[in-house]
């Protein structure tokens, strides 16, 4: 279920924005958070940095997590505060790695989510120092590396197999880790593991791992997906005015193995059903979101 939120009307604009950025702090990401704050925890009291690794497939939560980390360590803050001459508290850093990755283009990324946009021309060794200098002044104590899926487009990982820009790519890494008293954790799908696995360094340091998977079918014990849909649904009728009502999951089973079907269980393709569902209602005016808005989204969806 495609939305253009550039052409929808401002009401259906405030749906898939209210439904979409709003979390459901599911047990898997729960687990996660705490996986994170432990680690975190433990290289408070340790010389030699453990690091970990956030590993699922695309829509199985790793955005979400992030977007939890970014507002408990309220690390936004204006670009113009380096540009000023001030260094501000800036406790977690998150760098998405760009398509073509180089060492010099990796501290680039790590700079820009700094705030700094100048004099991005200069040499890796000196764009490093100034990476590195940040990364101290401005306290910070947590790396995330998102995307890291992208340094297996230049080799395997084991060492027979890598190219001399998967070596530079890693080696950078552990320069990084070397010259800094932050935590860092690489995000990625599964095969991630391979790059860090296959790195007989990085895989010293890298001791941790977390795994995010899709939801598994809903049965009488097991309501992870029930809960997840109603806590999104319960959070639309509360907080938006075009409904009153929905039609709760937990009261139907049935229900719940239909979506489960349509989505496998992916929260991402879960919330789009859901925001689906909702812009149907308002359309059709319902004051109600219920199963058969669910059945038009996602045949819908379908076509």
């Amino acid at each position: 279920f495609s939305h253009n939120l550039i052409t929808l009307p401002p009401e259906e604009h405030n749906i898939v924005s209210f439904i979409s950025s709003h979390v459901v702090m599911n047990s898997q990401i729960q687990n996660a958070l705490k996986a994170l704050q432990a680690i975190l925890a433990e290289n408070s009291a340790l010389s030699e940095k453990r690091h970990a690794m956030l590993l699922g497939e695309a829509g199985c939560g790793k955005t979400t997590v992030l977007d939890v980390l970014r507002m408990e360590f309220k690390s936004d803050f204006p670009k113009e505060h380096f540009s000023l001459g001030e260094y501000r508290k800036q406790r977690l850093v998150v760098l998405t790695l760009p398509s073509r990755i180089t060492p010099k283009s990796l501290t680039q990324q790590l700079l820009m989510a700094y705030g700094v946009h100048t004099n991005l021309n200069e040499t890796c060794f000196e764009l490093t120092q100034r990476a590195i200098h940040y990364m101290t002044q401005c306290q910070t104590e947590l790396v995330v590396c998102d995307e890291y899926q992208h340094l297996l487009a230049l080799g395997s990982g084991r060492i027979a197999k890598q190219s001399a820009r998967l070596r530079e790519a890693q080696n950078w890494m552990k320069g990084m880790i070397n010259a800094t008293k932050a935590s860092f954790v690489v995000v990625g799908i599964p095969e991630t593991y391979r790059l860090i696995e296959n790195d007989e360094q990085l895989s010293r340091r890298f001791t941790h791992s977390h795994v995010l998977e899709a939801l598994e079918p809903p049965t009488l014990e097991n309501t992870d997906l029930v809960d997840f849909v109603d806590d999104l649904l319960t959070a639309a009728a509360a907080n938006l005015p075009y409904f009153e009502d929905v039609e709760y999951l937990s009261e139907s089973l049935d229900n719940a193995r239909k979506i489960y079907t349509a989505t496998t269980g992916s929260p991402t393709r879960i919330k789009d059903l859901v925001i689906g569902a909702a812009l149907i209602a308002y359309r059709e005016k319902s004051k109600t979101i219920a199963m058969k808005h669910f059945v038009d989204a996602y045949a819908r969806s379908s076509h």
